[in-house]
């Protein structure tokens, strides 16, 4: 059977999704060949990075530049996150 993994992963927690599951998730695809994987909570406002060979890190800024396989993409965290902001009544 052939098994692929992407170099570059990104996922976006939902309002059922669990924290902690998702990052095992993330960690997975670190193990099996991913080259970065970036795990977004918008209602924390943060983003989790993993890397071969490295602890993950969280980053709350307004943008994320990717390295590696995106090297040079720029992820506009302001825009996720508005997304998610409560409508005011």
């Amino acid at each position: 059977m052939l098994r692929l993994c992407p170099n570059f992963v990104i996922e976006l927690l939902s309002g059922s999704d669990r924290l902690n599951k998702a990052q095992l998730q993330m960690e997975n695809w670190i193990a099996n060949g991913a080259e970065l994987a970036w795990l977004v909570d918008p209602y924390e406002k943060q983003i989790h990075i993993y890397e071969p060979g490295k602890n993950p890190s969280i980053e709350t800024r307004s943008s994320i530049i990717g390295t590696g396989p995106v090297d040079g993409f720029v992820l506009d965290a302001v825009e996720v996150w508005g997304r998610y902001e409560p409508e005011a009544e």
